[in-house]
C-alpha cells in the first residue's frame, strides 16, 4: 500500500509498497518484520506481538539469552523422547543409547529429526534454533556416518546445542573431540604412517580458514599427522562406547609444521595446538563471520558489499570475533542490529528460504499443529530438506541459486497441508476463516498477507491474490479462501526473507 511518504514504510501499512525499494530508510515496523523473518523460523502472531511489545533491541537481547526464556511447553512436548533429556536433565550418552535402542538405532535417527522439527517450529527460543541450524551445517554430521544413530544425537545435544551461543575456540575443540565427527571423517583410521586426511582437510577448508585461504596440501598432511590417535571407543573395545579416546600407540611422534608454525611432539597436545592456532586466526574469523552474515543477511552482505558507517558488515563482525575471542552472541548482536538491517535494506535484498525454513515458516504462520512428528519427516523429504541428511561435510547449501528449482515441491507441501492430505498435520475446520474473521472477500489479499507475513507481502503479490479472489465465478467461499492461502504460500514474498 502506498504510504505517501519518502521517509520509509508506514508502520501501519498492511502491505509493503513496491515503490519503496528505492527508499534509504525503513520504518520501525519494517525493521521488526525483517528481524523476525531472519532471526526466527518465520512470522507467528504470538511472537510478533512479543516483538512489538518489547521493541527490537529488547527482543534481540532476550533471544540472545535463551536460558531466560520460558520454554516449558516445548520441554513438555519433548518429554515423549526419554533418551533426550530436557531442561536441567541430561540425556542418555551413546553407550546407554546403544544398550536401550536396538536394531542399529534407526528409531533414534528418526526421532532426532522429529525433535529438530518440533524445536524449529514451536520453541520460543527461536534465534537459538536458527543458530543451531547454522552450526549443524557448518559442522555437518549426517546420520549416514558410522555409528551415527548412537553418536549423532549426543553430538547434537552436548556439542552443537551446548556451544551454539558460546565462544568459537571452545566450540571448535568440542567438535574435534566429538566421536560423531571423528566417525564421519574417519579419525578412527588416522594413524602414524597411514594418515587419513579427511578431518584435517575439512577442518581447514570448512570449519576454520575457508577453502584455498592460505594453506597448502602439505599443511593438510601435517594437520592430519597432528590428529593421529584421536579416536573414540568403539562397541567392541573396553570402556564406554562413544566417548573420545586418544590412542598414543598410533600417534605420529615426529615434529610437524602447520602454517609455518612448528608443532613439537606432544601427543594429544599436537591436535590441541593446531586447534588453538586455527580458532582465532583472522582468516577463520572472516570465514565464519561471512557465513553467519550470509545466513542472516544474504549474499551481498556476505560478499562485503553492504556498508555501515563506512565499513562492511563482514568487516564489523570479523572485528567483533577477533575482539571477543570468537564470542558468538556478540557477533549475532552485530549482525542483527538495527544498523545492519537498515543497511541491508531487506526489502531490496530478498533471498530464497531454504526448504526447511519455508516449511517451518508456513506451519508457524498458520499455527498448524504437528500431530505426528515422525511422519512429518517424510513430508520434509518431499519438500527437499530433511534435518541431518546432507551426505557431504559442507552441510546444506546456503546460496539462493542452490534452491532455485525447488519451488514446485513447496507449493505441493502447502497445498497438501491445507487440503488435509497429510497424516502428520492438522488444520482444524474454520482455521483459515479465523484469520480473516470480519474481513470480506474484497480484502482477502491483505488478510492472507497479514496471516502469513504479518503484512509484509509486496503489493504486487497481494494484488495477485486479490485478483484471483475477485475472479471467482460466484461469490467467493471457503474453497476460494483456501486457494488464496495456497497462492500466498507460493508468492515471492513468502518464499523469501
Amino acid at each position: 500500500m502506498q504510504t505517501g511518504t519518502t521517509s520509509g514504510i508506514d508502520a501501519s501499512a498492511p502491505t509493503r509498497s513496491g515503490t519503496t525499494a528505492s527508499a534509504s530508510v525503513i520504518g520501525a515496523a519494517g525493521l521488526r518484520r525483517s528481524l523476525m523473518a531472519r532471526a526466527t523460523f518465520g512470522h507467528r502472531r504470538e511472537d510478533r506481538a512479543e516483538l512489538d511489545a518489547l521493541g527490537q533491541d529488547a527482543w534481540l537481547d532476550l533471544q540472545l539469552q535463551p536460558e531466560l526464556i520460558d520454554d516449558s511447553s516445548m520441554d513438555a512436548r519433548l518429554g515423549a523422547y526419554p533418551w533426550l533429556g530436557v531442561g536441567a536433565v541430561q540425556g542418555m550418552d551413546s553407550a546407554t543409547l546403544r544398550q536401550n535402542y536396538g536394531g542399529g538405532g534407526w528409531r533414534l535417527s528418526e526421532e532426532s529429526k522429529s525433535v529438530r522439527i518440533l524445536r524449529a517450529k514451536d520453541s520460543r527460543r527461536q534465534l537459538f534454533e536458527r543458530v543451531v541450524d547454522f552450526w549443524n551445517d557448518h559442522f555437518n554430521v549426517p546420520f549416514t556416518a558410522q555409528d551415527a544413530n548412537y553418536l549423532r544425537p549426543v553430538h547434537e545435544e552436548r556439542v552443537i546445542r551446548r556451544h551454539a551461543f558460546g565462544k568459537f575456540p571452545e566450540f571448535l575443540a568440542a567438535v574435534a573431540m566429538s566421536p560423531a565427527m571423528g566417525a564421519f571423517l574417519d579419525q578412527d583410521s588416522n594413524r602414524a604412517g597411514l594418515p587419513n586426511e579427511n578431518y584435517a582437510r575439512e577442518l581447514l577448508e570448512l570449519h576454520t580458514l575457508g577453502e584455498g585461504n592460505g594453506y597448502t596440501e602439505e599443511d593438510v598432511r601435517e594437520v592430519a599427522r597432528c590428529f593421529t590417535g584421536w579416536t573414540y571407543v568403539r562397541h567392541w573395545e573396553p570402556g564406554a562406547f562413544g566417548t573420545f579416546r586418544f590412542d598414543s600407540s598410533v600417534h605420529d611422534q615426529g615434529y610437524k609444521t602447520v602454517l609455518g608454525r612448528l608443532i613439537p611432539n606432544g601427543g594429544q597436545l599436537d591436535g590441541v595446538r593446531v586447534l588453538r592456532l586455527l580458532a582465532l586466526d583472522p582468516r577463520t574469523a572472516r570465514h565464519v563471520s561471512s557465513k553467519l552474515v550470509r545466513w542472516f543477511l544474504g549474499e551481498d552482505a556476505a560478499a562485503g558489499l553492504v556498508m555501515v558507517s563506512g565499513q562492511s558488515i563482514v568487516d564489523r563482525v570479523t572485528g567483533v570475533f577477533l575482539a571477543t575471542d570468537g564470542d558468538i552472541r556478540a557477533m549475532l548482536r552485530e549482525i542483527l542490529s538495527v544498523e545492519s538491517l537498515r543497511a541491508v535494506q531487506p526489502w531490496r535484498r530478498r533471498r530464497l528460504k531454504q526448504p526447511f525454513h519455508f516449511g517451518m515458516s508456513f506451519l508457524r504462520a498458520l499455527e498448524i499443529e504437528i500431530t505426528n512428528p515422525s511422519t512429518a519427516v517424510y513430508g520434509l523429504a518431499g519438500l527437499g530438506q530433511v534435518p541431518f541428511e546432507w551426505p557431504d561435510p559442507d552441510g546444506y547449501p546456503d546460496e539462493t541459486d542452490a534452491w532455485a528449482s525447488n519451488l514446485a515441491p513447496r507449493w505441493r507441501f502447502a497445498s497438501a497441508i491445507l487440503n488435509g492430505w497429510t497424516s502428520w498435520s492438522s488444520v482444524p475446520s474454520g482455521k483459515l476463516a479465523s484469520f480473516c474473521q470480519g474481513v470480506g472477500p474484497e480484502a482477502w489479499g491483505r488478510c492472507v498477507s497479514a496471516a502469513l507475513t504479518g503484512g509484509e507481502m509486496d503489493t504486487s503479490d497481494v494484488e495477485a491474490i486479490q485478483a484471483f479472489v475477485d475472479g471467482a465465478p460466484s461469490t467467493p467461499g471457503a474453497a476460494d479462501l483456501l486457494a488464496a492461502f495456497e497462492l500466498g504460500a507460493s508468492s515471492p514474498s513468502f518464499q523469501t526473507i
